[in-house]
Parts: structure tokens; C-alpha cells; sequence
């Protein structure tokens, strides 16, 4: 390649050919890796965003990625559940199945660690419920909520309690 800057003339070191299959080459070679790119299987990682997890779909490790539809928010409480982040899955349901098996440990510790806490509230909400649904009988007003909620929390508690008499019993 020349031209003239001002009065003098201005020669290329490279000569034009080898100029032509540099971006030929560079064309190739960038054509190559977008066919590999979208050749390549989509992946799933989770990524962690404060206390959420959200479950994205990329190649490339996550690199380029995107959440997917009903997965972009995920809470957690527990800090196990994000040694899932950046772990590559081939499929939703395996990322789903991995977080399904740790949270399942996590809940399992955390109904552990609270049941020596609800035995003793168990029994006072018994006689709370007792006292409140004699005061609604005998016409006291606003109580149907508080009514409710124990009568659910007694139901929940005694269901779970159920359930791990039986599970433990049958060890």
C-alpha cells in the first residue's frame, strides 16, 4: 500500500496479499466461532443475587446468560443452598433436582431445631385458642383472626409432629 502523505510516500511493510488473507483469515475464524458458539448446548447455573437465587440459561459457564421465565427470583434462607452457584447443569430439572435435594436437608435441620422450641408454645396456644373461642362465645369481637391463625398453626404443628413420630418410628 502507498500514498502520498505531504511530499513523500508512504510504503507498507506488509505487502497487500498477505494484508487480503489476514482478513480473510480473521473473517474466517470469526464466522467459526459463532457457528461453534450457537453449536454448542445451552447450559444452566444458578446465579446467587443477595438472598435469591436465580436459575439462568447460557453457554459459555454462565457468561453469557439469561434467567429463566419463573426462575429469575428464587429466596433462600440458608447459605447452603448457595454452593449451587456457578455449577454447570445440562438441564433445568437436574438444577431444580440439586436444589430440591438441599433444601429438603435444610427444612429437614431447621424442623429439628425447632421442636423442642413448639412443644411448650404448642400447649399454651391449646389453652389460648380454648380461652379465645370462649370469649368469642361469649360475644367479645375481632377474635376470628387470631381464632384462625392458632387453629392453623395447631393444625400444622401437629400434622408435622404426626409425620415425625412416624418417620422416626418406623427407623
Amino acid at each position: 500500500m502507498q500514498g502520498r502523505i505531504g511530499g513523500d510516500i508512504a510504503v507498507s511493510a506488509v505487502p497487500r496479499r498477505w494484508m487480503k488473507q489476514g482478513v480473510l483469515a480473521l473473517a474466517v475464524l470469526a464466522v467459526v466461532g459463532l457457528l461453534v458458539f450457537f453449536a454448542m448446548p445451552n447450559r444452566y447455573i444458578f446465579r446467587s443475587e443477595g438472598n435469591a437465587l436465580s436459575l439462568c440459561q447460557g453457554r459459555l459457564m454462565g457468561l453469557v446468560g439469561r434467567p429463566l421465565k419463573g426462575y429469575e427470583h428464587i429466596p433462600i434462607g440458608s447459605d447452603a443452598v448457595k454452593e449451587l452457584t456457578g455449577r454447570s447443569f445440562s438441564s433445568p430439572e437436574e438444577a431444580l433436582a440439586a436444589l430440591r435435594e438441599i433444601l429438603k436437608g435444610e427444612i429437614d435441620a431447621a424442623y429439628r431445631a425447632l421442636a423442642p422450641l413448639e412443644a411448650p408454645l404448642a400447649e399454651r396456644y391449646r389453652t389460648l385458642l380454648a380461652d379465645l373461642q370462649a370469649a368469642r362465645i361469649a360475644g367479645m369481637e375481632n377474635l376470628d383472626l387470631s381464632i384462625d391463625t392458632l387453629d392453623a398453626w395447631l393444625r400444622m404443628y401437629e400434622a408435622r409432629s404426626t409425620a415425625t413420630a412416624q418417620t422416626t418410628g418406623s427407623d
